[in-house]
């Protein structure tokens, strides 16, 4: 009997660590958070030329504050995060600001179908963001715009850039 409860101690710790490696450890370590300021949620916006028309997506959308943003011009928004509690966040910030139709999710961007989106905002890492050229190539329809922050897009050549830390790409435009 003894064995019994020493297997299901040890079954309890194992599913314990399990949870804090991969919702508090995981998204910390391989995911890193950094917030936009309220001049680079702006300057990506002009340089998208988001509409009150567009459909906007943030990849990697952290505490959610441009897509909430993004909300309240274009048509829709959706924010993507991997890490459940910065998900948990946007959506407690979702309910308590004036904001339009904005959804966010907890997911793997890799997972998330991007042909309905008009724009597309990233501030992920270099090594994220050019994996990420050929799943934007293949989805997005051509003018579809792609906005990057602090990263450029490797082997892409902008369409526009501002103090070579916000890229601005237009799908099919790129080569």
């Amino acid at each position: 009997m003894e064995i019994l409860f020493a297997i299901a101690d040890l079954a309890c710790v194992t599913l314990i660590v399990f949870f804090v490696i991969y919702w508090v450890a995981y998204p910390i370590l391989f995911a890193p958070f950094s917030i936009s300021s309220v001049k680079d949620i702006l300057t990506m916006f002009e340089l998208a030329n988001l509409s009150s028309n567009d459909k906007a997506i943030d990849l990697g959308s952290g505490d959610g504050r441009v897509a909430l943003a993004a909300s309240r011009v274009s048509k829709s928004a959706v924010g993507i995060e991997h890490n459940p509690f910065l998900t948990l966040y946007s959506r407690f910030m979702s309910l308590i600001s004036t904001n339009g139709d904005v959804v966010f999710k907890h997911k793997d961007i890799w997972k998330e179908n991007l042909a309905s989106y008009d724009v597309v905002f990233i501030y992920l890492t270099g090594t994220y963001l050019n994996k990420l050229k050929h799943k934007l190539d293949r989805e997005l329809a051509p003018g579809s715009r792609v906005v990057t922050k602090n990263y450029a897009l490797k082997g892409w050549k902008p369409t526009k850039q501002i103090d070579n830390k916000y890229f601005l790409y237009i799908i099919g435009k790129h080569s």
